[in-house]
């Protein structure tokens, strides 16, 4: 066979395989210059007068005028049609291990797994630790200095680059992940473009597993339920409608942010809860314990008792390492001048007790010396450790998880098949 006669055959064979794996999403071209133009209709809107659009993908329900964007700055209008111009944009996308980041640790803890992060949220919260992938991601730089380039297999975070939703089954299949997680940004704000990668991780054999505010409409909750696993629904503040008001620009979100919560629970997933308890500075004593007291009866009346929720510190904006939760160094935390470690400490362990005395057995606070008992028994259900001396140290010699793959940290599990290995009762683990 000639070698244009190959070159036709490899050019067939890559058609076939790309429009049988893509299940109608668009392929990605490359304009003159070499930049990925990843075209994709988006969902959630309609045409309004005057050339307007109307978005309805989250609660905020903007009206875009021509040559204008949404709220989000994601979502905008172009010639009257709704367009997403930042479609397909990474900004993190990296090998990871369930429960040594953010909240979900009750589901798959300890299995690899592939983190991504977009670009915007539909919050604007002050003390955002993600502030420039979600507040100003025109701010980052792009991968090997290349605008708009096709991303590489090697991983990044804090920089940008494209990569699409079959290049992830495949990183993830080539990673050896059994999960595909979305975090850092706002994953129903880029709803498109996760609900390719959840259908592709599905049909694939792969978990999927999402990060929320809980912005989003029930309608784009239902449609991209079917193909998630698990949710960690954010809360900050304590469902405080003030806190949501003032610190995260978002007023009038907190019964949305409930309706979602129902929505996800209907749908059948693993759901939990995180809720981020703001320094004095942010929320005064009174107003933290009536909303603390208000939204624990309100999760264990309608979620159930036994719905996870994990309560943590807030981070300083402009610390991206997590530190806060690979070590005890509280100078990461975003407290007030005036305010103590131990008083914010104490503030958390207050929210841990009134979550308990609500009847949320399984509330647990950021750490990871204490394990997670068994509601029936009291036996060990979940324990992380870290590592005494970790492989891949970053220059202060701490573990780089954040950065890059680890696997030092070990997971204890004492439930099997969502049951408790000592007493058999029913718990909210899933374990890996």
């Amino acid at each position: 066979m000639g070698k244009k006669a190959q070159q036709r055959r490899a050019a067939r064979e890559a058609e076939r395989s790309t429009t049988s794996a893509l299940h109608g999403i668009p392929r990605w071209s490359q304009d003159s210059a070499g930049q990925v133009v990843a075209t994709r209709p988006p969902a959630f809107w309609h045409s309004a007068p005057g050339g307007a659009v109307d978005c309805t993908l989250c609660y905020r329900r903007c009206r875009i005028e021509p040559g204008a964007a949404g709220w989000c700055d994601y979502r905008a209008n172009q010639g009257g049609r709704l367009v997403l111009p930042e479609h397909g944009v990474l900004a993190r996308c990296q090998r990871q291990m369930l429960g040594l980041r953010g909240g979900i640790r009750t589901f798959l803890p300890g299995a690899r797994a592939l983190a991504l992060g977009l670009t915007r949220c539909t919050a604007g919260c002050s003390f955002c630790s993600s502030a420039a992938i979600v507040h100003n991601p025109e701010t980052l730089g792009w991968l090997g200095d290349r605008r708009r380039g096709i991303g590489t297999s090697g991983g990044w975070h804090y920089v940008k680059s494209m990569l699409h939703p079959q290049g992830i089954i495949q990183l993830a299949q080539e990673w050896r992940a059994r999960a595909v997680v979305f975090a850092e940004n706002e994953p129903l704000l880029s709803w498109e473009y996760t609900y390719d990668v959840a259908r592709l991780a599905r049909k694939a054999g792969l978990k999927v597993v999402i990060y929320t505010n809980g912005f989003s409409s029930v309608r784009a909750i239902e449609q991209l339920a079917p193909f998630v696993d698990a949710v960690d629904l954010g809360i900050k503040g304590s469902l405080d409608p003030d806190f949501y008001a003032v610190h995260m620009r978002s007023p009038g979100a907190v019964e949305h942010v409930k309706a979602a919560a129902l929505a996800w629970r209907a749908a059948g997933v693993s759901l939990i809860l995180s809720d981020l308890i703001p320094a004095a500075h942010l929320q005064d004593d009174d107003r933290q314990q009536a909303a603390q007291t208000a939204l624990y009866a309100w999760a264990a009346e309608t979620l159930g008792e036994h719905t996870p929720i994990l309560i943590g510190p807030m981070v300083r904006p402009e610390l991206i390492r997590g530190a806060v939760e690979m070590t005890d160094d509280r100078s990461v935390f975003l407290k007030g001048r005036d305010q103590s470690d131990e008083s914010y400490a104490g503030r958390i362990a207050a929210a841990w007790g009134r979550a308990r005395q609500a009847g949320l057995a399984y509330a647990h606070v950021l750490g990871y010396d204490t394990p997670l008992p068994c509601h029936s028994c009291g036996a060990p259900l979940l324990q992380i450790d870290a590592p005494a001396a970790c492989g891949a140290p970053d220059m202060h010699g701490a573990c780089s998880m954040f950065t890059h793959y680890c696997d030092c940290w070990r997971v204890h599990c004492g439930a099997h098949k969502s049951r408790c290995i000592a007493c058999g009762a029913a718990v909210p683990i899933v374990e890996a």
